[in-house]
């Protein structure tokens, strides 16, 4: 066999394997992760596994207490001649919906690009696990880029909104519309707080460093001055000045929250 015979015989079994990897069941490769997460506690949960490992959807996923429906994914086989893993990821969970491109590069951290989620404020508290807390409204968050490193924001940009935002502890109390917007720079990851002018005035900036360290620093008043329902409920928080402005001024690590950083 000559040399164009050897190149041909080579590139038609490369063309096997790739039509085999395309094909490979979805079921095969979930139990393949379910052997894997099996020491888990609690152990990840599929159900409904359809499609292969390049396109395919879970009915139902249960994570941490937690259940996913209509799990969608569609693997971007390109970016994986570059060094990048990268899927697409459409989810459910009741009326909250998501989706996101999720990447990882062989030396880089975790990216979710085009982040589009809508999710009621207080399910998250129930994901986070946070006691004694209840919040009404929802989140709305658009984020061209968030990357996560290890135990810290590394990048992040777009924007998230608290719409119709309340809270019930210690009392119910409305507060309006909440916006952070998300930019990075040399500093770190920072996010810009405004309203919407609702019952809540609110302004300032939260940094995140690349060291996994949080800075914030800004402040809260209510609208309708000390006096009103929600103006007791922030004076719990501070004293406030002439203005009837309570500082807000917190810093330390990340690593400090443990449910959303490990």
């Amino acid at each position: 066999m000559g040399k164009r015979g050897i190149w041909l015989t080579i590139l038609g079994v490369v063309c096997f394997l790739g039509f085999l990897l395309f094909q490979f069941p979805a079921g095969i490769a979930i139990n393949l992760a379910e052997s894997l997460t099996k020491d888990m506690r609690p152990q990840p949960r599929f159900f409904g596994v359809d499609g292969t490992l390049w396109h395919g959807e879970i009915k139902r996923l249960d994570v941490n207490g937690q259940h996913f429906n209509d799990v969608k994914w569609r693997v971007h086989p390109f970016a994986l001649l570059w060094g990048n893993a990268e899927v697409n990821v459409v989810f459910r969970q009741g009326d909250n919906r998501g989706s996101a491109v999720v990447s990882k590069s062989l030396f880089g951290g975790l990216a979710l690009n085009d982040l589009k989620a809508r999710y009621a404020a207080q399910d998250l508290v129930k994901m986070a696990n946070i006691p004694a807390v209840k919040l009404g409204g929802m989140f709305d968050l658009s984020l061209d880029e968030l990357v996560l490193d290890g135990n810290t924001v590394s990048g992040a940009s777009g924007v998230l909104q608290w719409q119709r935002a309340s809270s019930e502890f210690p009392q119910k109390v409305e507060l309006g519309d909440i916006k952070a917007t998300l930019t990075t720079d040399k500093d770190g990851v920072k996010a810009k707080f405004s309203d919407a002018g609702g019952p809540l005035k609110i302004s300032g900036q939260l940094l995140v460093t690349p060291k996994g360290e949080y800075k914030l620093n800004g402040s809260l008043a209510a609208r309708e001055g000390p006096s009103s329902t929600l103006g007791r409920s922030l004076s719990m928080m501070g004293r406030a000045d002439g203005q009837g402005n309570i500082a807000l001024n917190m810093s330390g690590k990340l690593s400090e929250f443990g449910f959303l950083f490990k």
